[in-house]
């Protein structure tokens, strides 16, 4: 019965709800409008990611164009994702 109690309490074995996130279509972008306006973009991007984060863990992980995020509930996944969705809808880009 202790170690069931112990291994709740390990945050390594703690229940999470893990997201991936990218920009469709990041590749057809700088193909198109170059690397400089690609870069452009992705730094918007990630200032939004960072936005939405506030308050929250960062990223666990940005590998180019995706992030990877870690929630302890998904209840916190939705509130988050949700608010960067809204964010990204309203960027032109």
């Amino acid at each position: 019965m202790e170690s069931d109690v112990k291994q709740r309490q390990d945050p390594a074995r703690a229940p999470a709800t893990v997201a991936f996130i990218d920009i469709a279509g990041f590749s057809a972008i700088a193909d198109v409008y170059g690397d400089a306006a690609a870069i452009d973009v992705l730094e918007v991007f990630e200032r939004m990611v960072r936005d939405a984060l506030s308050g929250y863990e960062p990223p666990i992980k940005w590998i180019g164009d995706e992030a990877m995020l870690s929630f302890p509930e998904p209840d916190t996944a939705i509130q988050v994702l949700g608010s960067l969705l809204q964010a990204c809808r309203r960027e032109p880009r």
